[in-house]
């Protein structure tokens, strides 16, 4: 399995690289629900850091639209396998 670039929403970034989900704390239920569906599928195959390069912009189709997230901010992860 090869390293993947991801467009995902911004405010996952934290919780995906550092696993902190407090931003969810005070955010939207369903918006967690897809960002937990998502890690589900993920997480257990990899993890994902942030590209030198990355920086926040706007973006009405990503990788998480799938899971009923709007058009937002997003950021490009990149996805390392770990085997």
């Amino acid at each position: 399995m090869k390293s993947e670039k991801f467009r995902l929403p911004a405010h996952w970034a934290a919780a995906l690289v550092n696993d902190d989900e407090t931003p969810f704390d005070y955010g939207d239920a369903e918006d967690h629900a897809a960002y937990k569906q998502f890690t589900q599928e993920h997480l257990h195959l990899g993890y994902f850091t942030v590209l030198k390069e990355a920086e926040s912009y706007f973006a009405t189709v990503h990788d998480a639209t799938e899971y009923g997230v709007l058009p937002c901010a997003v950021v490009d992860l990149l996805f390392v396998p770990y085997f």
